[in-house]
């Protein structure tokens, strides 16, 4: 009898538990903020960054964001996280976009090797596909990491904001900045996937001119909008090549360590064998 009156007591404590922490809807946004970090609040954000940036960098030099926006670090991180999950599509072997990137390092890895050794290399029989994507792969692990590290070193040493500003607020500025461009090249990226050579070229000449516009023009209308017209288009100028060049930076560190971790022990044991 003891035993059966502890075990009703256990499910009515269960039940008692269950109705004092309800579970609430669940669905979809709930679903993207586990996988990806991004909700609602984050579209809201996208949106506020091409429609009205000032809002977003006037958030920005708020603790909490305004409670309003998703900050600018996560919401690119998430936005990656978005270009990861969707590899399947835009890194297909078979795809443009892969094989652009793949043609450019062999002619690069070729003409290294002939002007270093100054004789010609065989490299018919050097199963170069799967090297090439174990090193992409690689390559889009370490991005991320390499990409943190020399923007916020970028947020460190770029003070010209009109104002002082502590480094948090300037590490928020520079992502934010950041944001639609990144949201412009996850779309394009996976456009490219499915371009002939012909207008993989073009998009990607394109692709440039458009990122190095879109940081002016938030630059332009978020942290300098309130500035006089020449000063915030000069400020703005110097800002956007800044991080182009950070980024291109960003791109050859992290393709040289996949490429040294990966590719060249892999040429090596070839050349070796």
């Amino acid at each position: 009898m003891k035993e059966q009156a502890d075990a009703e007591l256990q499910v009515r404590q269960k039940q008692n538990q269950a109705k004092a922490n309800p579970v609430t809807k669940i669905g979809l946004e709930e679903f993207l903020e586990d996988v990806f970090g991004l909700n609602i609040r984050s579209a809201k954000t996208i949106w506020t960054s091409f429609k009205k940036p000032s809002q977003y960098f006037d958030a920005a030099r708020t603790p909490d964001w305004e409670q309003k926006y998703t900050p600018s670090l996560r919401l690119w991180l998430g936005l990656i996280a978005v270009m990861v999950a969707f590899q399947f599509i835009w890194a297909r072997p078979d795809g443009t976009f892969m094989a652009a990137m793949r043609e450019g390092l062999i002619n690069g890895l070729k003409s290294g090797m002939e002007s270093g050794s100054k004789q010609q290399m065989d490299l018919a029989n050097f199963d170069f596909d799967a090297v090439f994507l174990d090193t992409m792969q690689l390559n889009t692990l370490l991005y991320p990491f390499i990409f943190i590290f020399f923007m916020s070193f970028l947020a460190f040493l770029y003070r010209a904001w009109g104002e002082k500003l502590p480094f948090v607020v300037r590490q928020r500025y520079i992502f934010a900045i950041i944001v639609p461009a990144t949201v412009f090249g996850l779309f394009t990226t996976l456009l490219m996937t499915f371009a002939s050579t012909e207008m993989f070229k073009v998009i990607s000449l394109l692709q440039i001119g458009v990122v190095l516009g879109l940081y002016f023009i938030t630059a332009y209308r978020g942290p300098y909008a309130r500035m006089e017209a020449g000063e915030k288009f000069g400020r703005s100028l110097v800002l956007s090549i800044s991080i182009t060049i950070t980024l291109s930076i960003v791109q050859m560190i992290s393709l040289m360590i996949a490429m040294t971790i990966v590719l060249m022990p892999a040429l090596q044991a070839y050349l070796s064998g």
